[in-house]
């Protein structure tokens, strides 16, 4: 199992991934729910409201009332390993053979990196 804490703006977004590759459940679980929680406020105090943390030690109940939403979903995996690779890519959306510009000279790199659980 991963577990990811990252940021939207002001705003902290926890994802898990499941490397179980046969959990195919489609709705969130209340247990999941307060196990990232758990884990979660473990490594970051203070996703719970400063003014809790003045006072006493943060519960995940000090958490559950900020949570917007749960979701689940499947993520698609890779047998055989990861993919990492990259293409350049004009700004207009065409792919460019390997040391090319299109007539603008611009170019993006695109790196395909996915397939880790």
């Amino acid at each position: 199992m991963e577990q990811e804490l990252l940021t939207t703006g002001t705003s902290p977004l926890l994802s898990m991934v499941w490397a179980d590759h046969t959990h195919r459940y489609p709705h969130p679980r209340e247990e999941t729910t307060v196990a990232i929680l758990t884990r979660a406020l473990k490594l970051c105090p203070q996703l719970a409201p400063p003014e809790v943390r003045a006072v006493r030690e943060p519960t995940i109940n000090d958490l559950l009332s900020h949570v917007v939403g749960e979701g689940c979903g499947l993520r698609p995996g890779r047998k055989g390993g990861i993919r990492i690779e990259s293409e350049w890519w004009s700004d207009k959306g065409k792919m460019l053979p390997q040391g090319e510009t299109d007539e603008s000279g611009k170019k993006v790199l695109v790196v395909y990196n996915y397939g880790c659980v």
